[in-house]
């Protein structure tokens, strides 16, 4: 009984440390890519020893590269979440947040990331706002939703802007947006002398405003 005991702990402690090993080498070094036999979701949530796997299956590999050796990678902050949370690292001057900055109330700043991502053609990433800052404090995406096209290799950079009436503290690895992977359609344009009808017709803005009917 003493020798099964022993064998099942020489077990488990080895299948801990390939288990930790897995993570490991899927963690990108500084300025190399990801395993492209990798995902995006899976990769990104080894950044650190115990964060959470998810098991939903990914519907597209995205390659990301740390600009930073201090930079944070993106991740799902749940199993069926849309976009993975981006966080700050740098003033528009590439100078790092080592200490915290305010944004005053209407007044905008451009944030580096400290990452680059290679985004499959035919896809898109858009950067949106994060429910939580605007709530709180008012702080949007001011071009929302940007776009991070499929041949952009560049910085991921989010444009903050504070609708709010107070300043707000912006620290270093703060959660400032969040990046939606979305397909895109290419269209070609067709030059034509007249189009189908259709009942709304030309009608614009506020053409499709009814009053609302009140009953007695």
């Amino acid at each position: 009984m003493r020798v099964i005991l022993l064998i099942l702990a020489a077990y488990a402690f080895v299948g801990w440390n390939d288990a930790d090993a897995a993570c490991q080498r899927f963690k990108p070094d500084i300025y190399g890519t990801l395993n492209t036999a990798t995902t995006a979701g899976m990769v990104l949530s080894c950044e650190a020893k115990g964060a959470k796997r998810m098991s939903r299956q990914p519907h597209i590999i995205v390659s990301v590269k740390k600009l930073h050796p201090d930079a944070i990678l993106p991740q799902y902050q749940s199993e069926h979440a849309a976009g993975m949370d981006l966080h700050a690292h740098a003033l528009p001057n590439g100078v790092p947040l080592h200490h915290p900055c305010w944004l005053d109330s209407q007044a905008r700043v451009l944030l580096s990331t400290g990452i680059s991502l290679a985004i499959p053609a035919g896809y898109e990433g858009q950067i949106r706002p994060r429910s939580g800052l605007a709530l709180k404090h008012g702080v949007t995406v001011l071009n929302s939703p940007g776009t991070i096209d499929s041949d952009y290799r560049g910085e991921i950079k989010v444009l903050l802007i504070n609708l709010g009436s107070e300043p707000v503290e912006i620290k270093r690895g703060d959660r400032i947006a969040q990046i939606v992977f979305a397909p895109v359609a290419h269209a070609a344009l067709q030059c034509v002398e007249n189009f189908d009808d259709t009942a709304r017709g030309s009608g614009g803005f506020g053409s499709t405003d009814k009053p609302s009917e009140v009953k007695p």
